[in-house]
């Protein structure tokens, strides 16, 4: 009875990442700026459930006819694909937000030397010895611990990185925010490359459920990856961007009514609520040196430039509450220009001092 819902699980799970693999394989996506990454991750994701699906129906081939489960041929296939999985989601994550080290010769590399080292370990398993066989497996095991513990290195290294570069182009901690599923993304997939270990236990209950919660993760990641879409090109242009093409001005001769004017005019158009831009674009839309902006907004206000900028959106907060106070939180944080709500109600508190509802509280009574 177990074994037949183990095989059931496990060739519907085969069949679901299959479905995936194919899915993202046949995305239609214009290689063009802002997308370019986003095509490249879609493939290393693609071969992912690929991986996974393709080495699954081998076990279930193998386990089914040759009954080669317990003696360890199961075991390989195993950290097999935890290792080409570990590999593929690695540079998924990668290619959003450290595309610069993935290159082809680095993943051809990587893959073959985990595809040389997987059919060794399998030919060691059908010629050698059980004695010289349970030392291979137990050296490819332990290469397996290490290239998950490097992935998860260089993956918090890169993630810091990308997470100060988004910051640095638009000035969004809330942007920021909404890519989060890239960090979750990644130990959702660690974690499954950690609980595969536990398959090598041979209990076919526990290996069913494993299976099953693989399959859920891996819809997620699915999901995760489809969603981001919108995001795609404002990465792009903050992790690879060049060197600002707008005018650099001397400071000694700033006309300083003319940038007042263009500031007065950028207010006035509201044009504070488009959070997909970065103050360099704001700056060249004025044909002004975005340094200069800076330096001049705080010079004037007091505040940095996204302090101030967030400042502006609070207040078209407070004024869009003022006229229309029926109005569901989740669409006056929208119209004030903010992706997610939660960083809405804590701009709200800090610069007003109130909660937001303790302030329609207050125009309801009024």
């Amino acid at each position: 009875m177990q074994e037949t819902i183990y095989f059931y699980i496990s060739l519907i799970s085969a069949v679901v990442a299959a479905t995936m693999a194919v899915l993202l394989a046949g995305m239609r996506i214009r290689d063009k700026e802002g997308t370019r990454k986003y095509n490249r991750a879609r493939w290393f994701l693609s071969g992912a459930f690929a991986a996974y699906a393709l080495l699954s129906l081998a076990e279930l081939l193998f386990s089914d006819t040759a009954g080669l489960k317990a003696g360890g041929f199961s075991g390989c296939l195993v950290i097999l694909v935890g290792s080409l999985m570990a590999t593929l989601v690695t540079m998924t994550a990668l290619s959003f937000i450290r595309p610069e080290i993935v290159y082809r010769k680095r993943i051809i590399v990587q893959l073959a030397a985990i595809l040389v080292a997987g059919a060794w370990l399998i030919a060691v398993r059908l010629q050698a010895s059980q004695t010289v066989f349970k030392v291979s497996f137990s050296v490819m095991l332990a290469a397996y611990l290490l290239l998950l513990l490097a992935s998860t290195r260089l993956f918090v290294q890169s993630y810091r990185q990308f997470k100060e570069r988004m910051l640095a182009f638009y000035e969004e901690s809330d942007l920021v925010g909404q890519l989060h599923w890239i960090n979750g993304t990644f130990y959702l997939a660690l974690g499954i490359g950690l609980a595969a270990l536990f398959l090598l236990a041979g209990n076919l209950l526990l290996d069913s459920i494993l299976t099953l919660l693989f399959t859920v993760s891996f819809l997620f990641i699915y999901c995760f990856f489809i969603n981001y879409w919108p995001y795609a090109a404002m990465v792009e242009r903050a992790i690879g961007r060049g060197k600002p093409t707008h005018k650099q001005l001397d400071t000694n001769n700033l006309d300083t009514a003319e940038l007042q004017n263009k500031i007065a005019l950028w207010i006035q158009q509201k044009q504070f609520l488009d959070n997909s831009r970065s103050v360099e674009d704001i700056a060249r839309q004025m044909d002004w040196d975005h340094a200069l902006l800076k330096k001049y907004i705080q010079e004037t206000t007091g505040e940095d430039f996204r302090s101030w900028r967030i400042r502006l959106r609070i207040q078209e907060a407070e004024r869009i509450m003022t006229a229309q106070p029926d109005l569901p939180v989740s669409r006056i944080a929208t119209m004030a220009g903010f992706n997610d709500r939660s960083y809405f109600y804590r701009s709200f508190q800090r610069i007003t001092g109130r909660s937001v509802k303790e302030y329609l509280q207050s125009i309801r009574k009024d």
